[in-house]
């Protein structure tokens, strides 16, 4: 049945990605604080791990070369015993194609707690936006020692819980999820790593498409996390 909903979730997004694709929304403050990445769907309900069976068709990115998940620098953006379901993962074919191919969706509640996946600096923090506003994304960027960037965005208002500048330990709570951008009304962590911190929306916007990225704190992901597929924190 998660299959399923993953599917759903799929092609409802094609419908909305093309219009998506032509315009890049402002925030809630007039400004270009907005990263929009293509998570759209007209689905208004939140689906969870307790509630499917393990999909029996994971989605991977089977062209794309990873590094090694058992030595990743990365952990899961959630508390360590927690499970969520990746509802679109890699190269999906809708909204996580092209720029934002190697992105992640982790359906979760509201205010569900975020932790930093890697040690770094956080260098953009965007707060202000009320839950079910599409026109504006709270997020928050950290960049890491080999000049990555992690992207965390769609979390509630109030819910950027660090100010640019901070040193982030792993493990750390940064910020609370939500449902803030282009989310389809169906709340999640859009989560994506970067080759720099020029993303679109933010200031000095250049090419910074997504990187491959593997999570060492979980169950084998030698290609990634799989859509329709849930993962715990270990």
């Amino acid at each position: 049945m998660k299959f399923h909903f993953v599917l759903l979730f799929a092609l409802l997004l094609l419908s909305c990605s093309s219009n998506d694709e032509k315009s890049m929304p402002q925030d809630m403050g007039g400004t270009d604080d907005t990263v929009m990445d293509d998570d759209g769907t007209d689905d208004q309900s939140s689906q969870t791990c307790d509630e499917f069976d393990p999909s029996p068709i994971p989605v991977f990115d089977e062209e794309a070369k990873f590094f090694d998940w058992e030595t990743s620098p990365y952990n899961l953006p959630y508390a360590v015993g927690e499970t969520h379901l990746v509802g679109q993962g890699n190269n999906t074919g809708f909204g996580h194609s092209g720029f934002w191919r190697f992105g992640y969706d982790f359906i979760m509640d509201i205010g569900t707690n975020i932790h930093a996946a890697r040690d770094g600096i956080v260098i953009h923090a965007n707060d202000g936006t009320n839950d079910g506003n599409p026109n504006g994304t709270n997020l928050i960027t950290i960049l890491h020692e080999d000049e990555t960037v992690a992207l965390y965005s769609h979390l509630t208002r109030n819910g950027v819980l660090v100010a640019v500048g901070d040193t982030i330990v792993q493990g750390d709570l940064i910020g609370r999820s939500g449902n803030t951008g282009n989310t389809g009304n169906i709340p999640h962590l859009h989560f994506s790593l970067h080759p720099c911190s020029d993303l679109p929306g933010l200031p000095n916007p250049g090419n910074c498409p997504s990187l491959p990225v593997t999570f060492k704190n979980t169950e084998p992901n030698p290609m990634g996390l799989g859509s329709g597929q849930c993962y715990e924190a270990l």
